[in-house]
């Protein structure tokens, strides 16, 4: 029988403000447009954020658009 310890609780949330990374375990960054998500991601102030998120270690998944999200540098984008 498992005990409350071995217990995992996962909750998924939305990111769209660098201060919603704060205590946040892991990232999952989906596919989708990467123009677009790059964009709004500069609009929004998260570029940085992420960057930092990235440097502290903590886990970070990316699919397809995601992935280039994730590329350290990257031709003609504004990753």
């Amino acid at each position: 029988m498992d005990t409350c310890a071995d217990l995992r609780v996962m909750v998924r949330v939305q990111i769209r403000k660098p201060s919603q990374l704060e205590g946040v375990d892991g990232l999952i960054i989906p596919g989708g447009e990467s123009t677009t998500m790059a964009s709004v991601a500069h609009r929004w102030g998260l570029i940085d954020a992420l960057r930092e998120f990235a440097a502290s270690g903590k886990p970070i998944w990316g699919t397809c658009a995601g992935l280039i999200f994730l590329a350290e540098e990257g031709e003609g984008g504004f990753i």
